[in-house]
Order: structure tokens, then sequence, then C-alpha cells
């Protein structure tokens, strides 16, 4: 008998998703911002996210804000906050200098 691997994160499930579409790179950066609308926050939200910021582009997190960098990154996060049924808002940043 083989050793066998447990059960894949929902993580694991989006990043498959994702190596199968064509993306082109980019180094826009992508603000989410994202709201449990009253809701009690699920560990296995904060579980995947985790998971998600080990192999994506995500440069920083911040209560319920989350900057990454290329538009793959940004897609996979969406679409775990998708998952979990929360309300969000993608933003692209410019860097400006003042």
């Amino acid at each position: 008998m083989g050793f066998r691997r447990g059960k894949k994160s929902l993580a694991d499930y989006i990043i498959e998703k994702l190596e199968k579409e064509d993306w082109y790179p980019d180094g826009d950066r992508y603000l989410i911002v994202y709201s449990f609308r009253g809701k009690y926050p699920n560990p296995s939200f904060y579980n995947n996210l985790n998971r998600l910021t080990g192999l994506l582009k995500i440069e920083k997190r911040f209560r319920n804000v989350i900057i990454c960098r290329g538009r793959m990154s940004a897609k996979g996060v969406v679409e775990l906050i998708k998952r979990f049924g929360l309300d969000y808002e993608v933003y692209r940043l410019e860097r400006v200098n003042l």
C-alpha cells in the first residue's frame, strides 16, 4: 500500500483551477476589500487564505484587506472569498509620486 495524502484543501482546488487558465504576466497590484456582513468568520476561511498566501503573490494582509501582485493572485483570493459567500470589492492600485 502506498502513502495516501489527506483531503485537498479548498486552496489547492483553487490553485489547480487557476493553473488551467492562460495568464499573462502582469505586475499590477490589486487591493481586495471583503466583509463578513456580521457573520462570525469561519476558521476554514483563514486556513485556506494562509495556504493561498504561501502559494500566490499576496503581499500584505490586514483585517479585511488583502494586497496581491498580479491578476492571477487576485483571482485566487476572490475565488476563495466567493466560496464563503462574502461581500467584496477589487481595486487595481497605481503608484503615484506626490
